[in-house]
């Protein structure tokens, strides 16, 4: 059995009265969905990512895109990959664009997170380098 202090309990008894409905109609309970796909989107300069990856299975499903100049954004390809067994690079090796993206999992301050390394170039000189956090898993 399991028994709380006095000081706990009026604790908890002040935080369940702080967070119910008016006139004791009950409380609201928010849960975030166990394997739920957790949507996310990111865009730096000229390439943008919107995707989602499943918080129990962590498959990642991307649409990837760059801006072309005087067309607006257009899509380069769709990501599917499992990174449950490590990170996944793709290359990128089209007439406008050229490099490679890794998508992988990483702990980070006591959580799992998805994170992209971009190393692109496109026509014109534009470069990305670098590594984000997109979201936590």
């Amino acid at each position: 059995a399991t028994f709380l202090s006095l000081e706990a309990a009026a604790e908890v008894e002040r935080y369940i009265k702080s967070h119910s409905l008016p006139d004791d109609n009950g409380y609201i309970l928010v849960e975030k969905s166990v394997g739920a796909p957790i949507d996310f989107k990111y865009s730096v300069s000229f390439f943008r990512i919107d995707g989602s990856i499943d918080s129990t299975t962590y498959i990642l499903n991307a649409n990837l895109q760059i801006e072309v100049p005087f067309k607006g954004w257009t899509s380069i390809g769709h990501i599917t990959e499992n990174l449950s067994s490590g990170a996944v690079t793709t290359g990128i090796n089209l007439g406008i664009a050229k490099g490679s993206i890794t998508f992988g999992l990483e702990k980070y301050e006591n959580g799992q997170w998805l994170y992209a390394t971009f190393a692109l170039s496109v026509i014109g000189g534009k470069h990305i380098d670098k590594t984000v956090r997109l979201v936590q898993v």
